[in-house]
């Protein structure tokens, strides 16, 4: 097994009044990911992620979610919007191709998959398992992206998660025109989603900041939905609330293998999205980087129940 040595770069930015320094460390090797054969009759824990786009999982779960894999949990992950970007679906079906990618080098397996679908409160879900470890699977649930701050795409007539959270929108609807939902609606279906998974650990995105306050708006916004849901759902379960774009002002807390194994599970997507460079001369490997090297649960809950105000924790610390 190769362990990633590692490039250390001291990086300064200007942040309006002041300068903020961060430590940029940069796998230069690659690591070599466990190969696990998880199927649905031989794991005993259930791991899902509910998160707004394709690569979020991958920048603030991980990696959390690979210990999962490599535990041999059966782990599951739904995207709630194809994180389209205002683009066709010539470029969110990119970002689906190179999720499954990333899923695929985590687990150490071939990227083949069997596409499917999953009926949940009377909508068909794409459903993609993997085949060399059909305990790993994705869910698509094609809701458009709205964009950093939330007033929603042209491409989608500004429909957004954010939109719909406030009321401003009575229903959203899949890109692809597969479904449409009220505000119930995705609530109800997130939550059949958790107890048809038999959820034991459901992560989420930070559901704690006031919308635009230095997250995406689709971050929070899911993040509102997954805790709401969770809160309705029959199976005995803990939340955890992970950091978005605002973990990387905070120390950098992953590193050795664990880092590598992230980097390359990143890097397995980038080969598949144009519009995420995260190669050394790229300006947005920087960002990339830096978010490599973090993960920070910013909450932990039982139920309905906070247990844990756990600011600057790993999961398992």
């Amino acid at each position: 097994m190769v362990i990633p040595l590692a490039v250390t770069l001291l990086v300064v930015v200007g942040v309006c009044v002041g300068v903020t320094a961060f430590t940029l460390v940069l796998p230069a090797m690659r690591a070599d990911a466990v190969p696990v054969t998880t199927s649905p009759a031989t794991c005993t824990t259930h791991a899902l992620q509910m998160v707004a786009h394709p690569d979020d999982d991958l920048l603030f779960m991980n990696p959390d979610i690979i210990n999962e894999v490599e535990r041999g949990a059966c782990v599951r992950t739904v995207f709630l919007t194809t994180g389209d970007a205002n683009r066709d679906a010539s470029y969110w079906r990119l970002r689906e191709d190179g999720i499954r990618a990333a899923y695929a080098t985590m687990a150490g397996a071939e990227d083949e998959w069997t596409l499917g679908t999953l009926e949940i409160e009377g909508r068909d879900l794409q459903l993609a398992t993997l085949d060399d470890a059909p305990g790993i699977s994705l869910v698509f649930m094609h809701l458009p992206d709205g964009n950093r701050r939330g007033t929603g795409n042209a491409i989608h007539g500004r429909q957004s998660l954010l939109r719909l959270w406030t009321g401003e929108i009575e229903t959203i609807d899949a890109v692809d025109g597969s479904a449409s939902y009220t505000s119930g609606d995705l609530r109800r279906t997130l939550t059949a989603l958790i107890d048809d998974f038999h959820t034991d650990t459901l992560r989420a995105q930070d559901w704690t900041l006031d919308f635009r306050t230095g997250d995406n708006a689709d971050h929070t916004a899911a993040a509102r939905y997954v805790r709401a849901a969770a809160a309705q759902a029959t199976s005995a379960h803990r939340l955890l609330a992970y950091a978005g774009y605002p973990s990387w002002t905070q120390p950098a807390n992953v590193n050795g293998r664990e880092l590598g194994l992230k980097a390359d599970a990143i890097m397995a997507y980038a080969e598949h999205d144009p519009k995420l460079c995260a190669h050394l001369q790229c300006v947005e490997s920087l960002v990339t980087a830096i978010r490599n090297g973090r993960q920070y649960v910013v909450v932990a809950e039982a139920l309905d129940l906070v247990v844990d105000k756990a600011v600057g924790r790993r999961d398992g610390e």
